[in-house]
């Protein structure tokens, strides 16, 4: 953030817009350290949804701008960190419950593969070029799929 921050400061009485706190940094104890280089440095943020800046109109240090920072910022690392914790026990809810269920985890891809004897004759022009030692691009244009395909094939059929 504070490599963010530097870029402002070559230009000459700037306000930085930031629309909330939360977006500023992580946790508080790097809001602290960003407002910190912000004063340092004589840069003015207004945060938007506080409605707050680091200096008034006269250009003096707002007086409640750290008891604001300290507990709004505090609010919102709890909010995250609940935020966080919610997503994770829904997460293993819905593991735990596809496994008494199905069996299985539920998370992940389990499509349909294709056999390798339909894969050699479906893509056995892909495969002859490739032999030949024809370069995944070429391989990929003449035989009209996608370079991924080619590598693929190449790897699976250990060419």
């Amino acid at each position: 953030m504070l490599k963010a921050l530097s870029l402002t400061k070559s230009v000459a009485s700037v306000v930085l817009l930031v629309s909330e706190l939360s977006i500023l940094c992580r946790n508080v104890d790097e809001v602290f350290s960003s407002i910190r280089w912000c004063k340092d440095n004589h840069l003015n943020i207004f945060l938007q949804k506080e409605n707050i800046t680091i200096y008034d109109r006269e250009g003096k240090e707002n007086p409640y701008l750290t008891i604001m920072i300290a507990v709004l910022g505090t609010a919102a690392q709890l909010e995250r960190e609940n935020i966080s914790f919610r997503l994770q026990s829904g997460r293993k809810r819905y593991v735990e419950r596809n496994l008494a269920l199905t069996g299985k985890s539920g998370l992940g891809r389990e499509g349909y593969r294709k056999p390798k004897e339909q894969k050699e004759r479906e893509y056995r022009e892909t495969l002859k070029l490739l032999r030949k030692g024809y370069p995944y691009r070429k391989v990929a244009k003449l035989c009209g799929v996608s370079e991924s395909t080619v590598k693929r094939l190449k790897k699976e059929f250990s060419i």
